[in-house]
């Protein structure tokens, strides 16, 4: 079996030739044996392409290490899947500019502000700039992103700080448009032939779901607004689920995507209530399963507590 059959089988509940196993790479410190070199750069980390449109990290990562990748683990008998990460939009009409506060002027650490313009009002989104991450790490960008696992802690204001925050952010985290459509279609053309060579399956990373929020919010500002402004939270959440279902379509018009992947590590137990968990989480969830089983893929969710709670609502 190849590692795809092997995978799939798992997923569909019927009997791998041995169980898979594979391992997702964050920064992982390669063994020496096993590294290379890209364009005459060492590759002493690896990562997956997954955090693209996502994180930045100190040394390049390629399309190209992505493949080696791959051929490394299967050359110790691990399976692999190579990840795709749908982009999403901004609308034309949004702009924004970037400065800096210096460090001690207002805080002992420098913050980098991004203050956006868009048709439904104005943006500002805060954050501190702190020092570098150990070698491997992603690194924290020298601006002020949208989307960004540094913001959450190091935030000074949030992009979305209060509900009259919400409306503008249809306009920053929009359905792909035909940039992002072709860039998208350019990637899978390079992706699908490869992976159908060398047996792999394809998993496109297409739903942000409750992470997006809370990249938006901040954890107590998500949590907090769930409970206090129900109303402008309920919108929040429909406003990131309405462009996450246009990147899932995106993905599986691509016949070489296996696998819609929705992110779910801001939305577990450790975070929200089953109750709040149905209200804001699974009406959203279903509606994907539905998109993605009518195209006869399968969909995974990312869980990182809460499974015992939460898995048979799932299911």
């Amino acid at each position: 079996m190849t590692s795809r059959e092997r995978i799939m089988a798992v997923i569909d509940g019927t009997r791998p030739d041995h169980t898979p196993l594979t391992t997702w790479c964050f920064g992982l410190p390669a063994p020496p044996e096993l590294r290379w070199e890209t364009d005459g750069q060492a590759v002493d980390y690896w990562y997956s392409m997954r955090m693209e449109h996502l994180h930045t990290i100190s040394t390049p990562w390629t399309l190209r290490d992505d493949f080696r990748r791959v051929q490394a683990w299967q050359s110790l008998g691990i399976d692999d899947v190579l990840d795709v990460s749908v982009p999403w939009s901004a609308v034309p009409e949004v702009s924004f500019t970037d400065s800096v506060v210096p460090a001690g002027e207002s805080d002992a650490y420098a913050i980098m502000v991004r203050e956006y313009t868009t048709p439904s009002g104005l943006l500002r989104h805060a954050v501190r700039r702190t020092d570098p991450e150990p070698p491997g790490w992603p690194v924290q960008p020298d601006c002020v992103p949208l989307i960004e696992d540094f913001n959450i802690p190091r935030a000074v204001e949030h992009a979305v700080s209060s509900p009259a925050d919400v409306r503008p952010v249809a306009h920053l985290f929009a359905p792909p448009d035909a940039e992002a459509q072709r860039w998208f279609s350019d990637r899978m053309r390079a992706v699908g032939p490869w992976a159908r060579e060398h047996g792999v399956p394809v998993q496109a990373w297409a739903v942000f779901g409750m992470d997006g929020v809370v990249w938006l919010t901040g954890t107590e500002g998500a949590i907090m607004m769930a409970l206090d402004e129900p109303e402008a939270f309920g919108r929040l959440v429909d406003t990131i689920a309405a462009t996450d279902y246009a990147r899932a379509e995106l993905a599986l018009s691509s016949p070489d995507v296996d696998i819609v992947a929705q992110r779910g590590w801001y939305s577990s137990t450790d975070f929200w209530s089953p109750k709040l968990f149905d209200r804001y989480v699974f009406g959203h969830l279903r509606e994907l399963a539905e998109l993605v089983h009518r195209h006869r893929r399968r969909l995974a969710y990312v869980m990182t507590t809460g499974v015992r709670t939460l898995g048979p609502r799932l299911a």
